[in-house]
């Protein structure tokens, strides 16, 4: 983090940062400087060498933070290098620029530039980003892509490429050093995974963060396959400079999903990107091809470095500062560089895949004038409902459909919070605002930033939560009409009664589930499962999922799962936020919502004829939500509530699934690049599990 403001200084400001720009004569550093400073769009020509060092200053808002950034150029040549070492002292962040062009350039960055950075730089919390400049040169490239990854990787530096020339990246370049965004390939959120239903999905995982990091694939239900879901209970942590390729299939799954990081509350610095799973070709889609598709990832933003959050997560950790859109600040947000925008021409019909990647906060999604037509959630296609606007929880999922149909103008798209009070709180930033722009519009969005339903009607929420139903006629991933595969007529095998809340174990803030809260362990269950049967790692069924016990405690829930068999789990909400459950390796039926205890009598109220299947399901505070599964898929399971801060301080449990045939067909085995840690250092050999036990 900057410096505070000093009391006498004649600039406003609440943080400043010291940057450096290093590396060869040429390479470009000056003109990134000027990309970054200037708002002229016209590229500086022949910019002469710098001689020495020269400085530019630079203030900017982010999350509602005045910085001033003060940012030093230079110069490339050797003779100043003496000169330049007293500027390494104190730096926050440091910028290390390549030409793409230029090889000889990108050599001296490791022979040169990174041992003077290691000898001269004085803050061990300083950020270095590795940059490759003249990306608008492609054609000439001589050095790719994984090169620069690979070195940023081997000196744990952040990694894009950019062009000064056309802004490419330019902005990031600095917004990185300010606000700690896990970025993938240079970019957030990260790059989508476009796949198509049953294809095989390699992901190649360089983690260039200084400490461990896993991704999860939320919603893509990894059949058989639980060694791929990336989570703390099936693998083992990607290790600072290391890499690690998940291959996985998206089978018998279409729809919209994401991905983001699952440890170390990384969640909240970003790390997130979309993925679609698009129907096969000779699957008909239950209405008309849109003229195209946008992804929209909208979420709760906190301005702090994500240490500093999660340093402070079990005292007050404060509400979030902003809602982006795609990474973006809100539309006429205080001197940001961008917002997010989606063209489109009048009389077209266009896809919005919506995703609540946030931490906190539920929101109301809306767009001015225009009406949306709710058609799929979480890889299944719902029954079209015609909205005004849509509440989507945390990590959920929804596609609408948009008809460009209103007067050639600009219009907003706005996501407000739920369960909260933006005006009251003085936090006007934290209503997310994007433009729907017509290709022939000329002007900016139409004021005023249209409202949507009182953010407190819980029964407006719970309403439209009901109205979210299967199209039971329409093939989903197959063939077979959805509805083949119905809760009507099922016998329950299983049920869980579970009560998320919050407790103090020890003087200390954890969230529990039926007043136990989950504890990571170094082993990966899966690990400890395959190779042990647990043993040792932890006691299967020892989590009482039908009761609460008396006092909180620490504990490594894992309770079996009957095969083949029917569950219900019931989610109680002992909140007073939002909270959204989430089962991996599934989509559970949900038919139920009610309000205070369930109880039996309960089930009277179930929609079981045409219960939406999803992955992600809200429980609105003091109240229960009830879901079925059907347990087909072996693996070991996470079950987790989706809030950052409820996940990460023990809301979660797993569901063990196991079936005796040791065919492969049946689970897979590990995979060839399994990584091994906790009490496995060395491979040892699988024995036979245990069967599973049905419990009431």
């Amino acid at each position: 983090m900057g410096s505070r403001k000093n009391c006498c200084s004649s600039i406003n400001y609440d943080y400043s940062f010291k940057v450096l720009l290093i590396g060869d004569s040429g390479v470009g550093k000056s003109s990134l400087l000027l990309s970054f400073i200037s708002n002229c769009q016209q590229f500086p020509q022949n910019l002469s060498p710098t001689i020495g060092v020269d400085f530019k200053i630079k203030l900017l808002t982010v999350g509602g933070k005045r910085l001033k950034l003060t940012i030093w150029d230079t110069a490339g040549q050797e003779r100043f290098g003496t000169l330049m070492s007293s500027y390494y002292r104190g730096a926050h962040g440091i910028i290390l620029v390549y030409d793409v062009t230029r090889r000889e350039t990108f050599t001296n960055l490791l022979e040169i530039w990174a041992k003077e950075l290691e000898l001269y730089s004085t803050n061990p919390d300083c950020i270095k980003i590795l940059v490759g400049n003249k990306v608008d040169k492609d054609s000439v490239r001589a050095v790719t892509v994984e090169e620069g990854m690979d070195l940023a990787q081997k000196h744990k530096c952040l990694f894009l490429e950019c062009s000064a020339k056309t802004r490419e990246n330019v902005q990031q370049c600095f917004k990185e050093l300010t606000m700690k965004v896990i970025t993938i390939n240079g970019m957030f959120p990260g790059p989508l995974i476009n796949a198509t239903t049953n294809d095989v999905v390699h992901v190649n995982v360089f983690n260039n963060l200084d400490e461990p990091l896993l991704i999860t694939w939320n919603g893509i239900q990894q059949r058989l396959n639980s060694w791929q879901d990336g989570v703390s209970g099936t693998n083992c942590p990607i290790e600072a400079g290391s890499n690690w390729t998940y291959v996985f299939q998206t089978k018998d799954q279409m729809g919209t999903f994401t991905y983001f990081p699952s440890i170390n509350f990384h969640k909240v610095a970003g790390g997130y990107g979309p993925i679609r799973v698009n129907n096969r070709n000779v699957i008909l889609v239950p209405f008309a091809k849109p003229e195209a598709e946008f992804d929209l990832l909208i979420g709760d933003w906190f301005e702090a470095d994500y240490k500093e959050i999660r340093s402070l997560v079990q005292e007050s950790w404060g509400i979030p500062d902003v809602m982006l859109m795609n990474g973006k600040a809100p539309y006429g947000y205080s001197n940001a560089t961008d917002y997010e925008s989606f063209t489109v021409t009048k009389g077209k019909t266009y896809r919005i895949r919506v995703s609540n990647v946030g931490s906190v906060f539920s929101f109301n999604f809306r767009i001015q004038n225009h009406k949306m037509v709710l058609v799929e959630t979480e890889g299944s296609y719902t029954n079209q409902i015609i909205l005004d606007s849509l509440d989507v929880h945390v990590g959920q999922s929804y596609s609408v459909l948009v008809t460009a149909n209103q007067d050639e103008a600009d219009y907003y798209m706005v996501a407000s919070p739920k369960l909260f009070d933006t005006n009251f709180s003085n936090t006007p930033y934290l209503v997310g605002n994007g433009v729907l722009h017509y290709a022939n519009s000329v002007g900016t969005g139409r004021a005023p930033v249209p409202n949507g339903p009182d953010p407190f009607d819980i029964e407006f929420s719970i309403n439209q939560a009901k109205s979210v139903r299967w199209n039971l006629t329409t093939g989903a991933a197959r063939p077979n009409p959805q509805g083949t595969f119905n809760v009507s007529n099922i016998t329950l095998t299983q049920s869980f009664i579970l009560h998320g809340s919050k407790a103090e174990i020890n003087g200390t803030l954890r969230y529990v589930v039926n007043n136990v809260s989950y504890l990571t362990l170094d082993t990966a269950l899966k690990l400890a499962d395959y190779f042990r049967n647990g043993s040792g790692v932890y006691e299967l069924d020892a989590f009482p999922v039908r009761s609460v016990n008396d006092a909180a405690a620490y504990g490594t829930s894992v309770v079996t799962g009957v095969h083949k068999g029917w569950l219900e789990i019931v989610f109680n909400n002992g909140h007073e936020v939002m909270d959204s459950w989430h089962l991996d390796g599934f989509g559970f039926y949900v038919v139920g919502f009610g309000e205070g205890e369930w109880t039996p009598e309960s089930r009277n109220t179930y929609n079981l004829y045409d219960p939406v299947v999803r992955s992600t399901v809200q429980v609105y505070p003091g109240r229960w939500t009830a879901v079925y599964a059907f347990l087909d898929n072996p693996g070991m399971w996470n079950l987790r509530s989706q809030n950052l801060q409820h996940w990460y301080l023990g809301q979660e449990l797993y569901v063990r699934i196991h079936d005796d045939d040791p065919n492969p067909a049946k689970e897979r085995p590990p995979p060839e690049n399994l990584l091994l840690c906790g009490i496995f250092d060395e491979s040892p050999s699988p024995s036979g599990a245990p069967a599973p036990q049905p419990r009431w």
